[in-house]
């Protein structure tokens, strides 16, 4: 997916949710994070570095997958932190294939089209 600006992308603050799925579709964990929007591009996708130094995180070039954020404060219910008023919100489904685990994505992201 071509983006038409991804200087409207950068800096922005985005809380993220994510279902990790097995195989056979089972719930392997739930959890939600925020960061800050740091490049948007073909090659690498939308990356977010991540809040309290957890590293970079990388979604799929899916823009359409960012809903913009009512103002307000969220509370992520994984770890109970407050996030005051992101930009954008986004919520992910990652189906593992037999190559993948549950920390690999949870450590670097993914850039492949899972369900969103």
């Amino acid at each position: 997916m071509e983006i038409q600006d991804p200087k409207e992308y950068l800096n922005k603050q985005l809380l993220i949710g994510l279902t990790i799925l097995d195989g056979d579709e089972n719930v392997l964990t739930q959890v939600q994070f925020a960061g800050r929007i740091i490049r948007v591009n073909e090659h690498e996708g939308i990356v977010v570095e991540r809040a309290r130094g957890q590293g970079d995180f990388t979604l799929p070039l899916e823009p359409a997958a960012l809903k913009p954020a009512a103002p307000g404060k969220y509370r992520m219910r994984s770890s109970g932190r407050v996030v005051d008023n992101p930009d954008f919100l986004a919520t992910w489904t990652v189906k593992l294939d037999a190559s993948q685990t549950v920390d690999e994505v949870l450590e670097r992201g993914f850039n492949r089209h899972p369900t969103h």
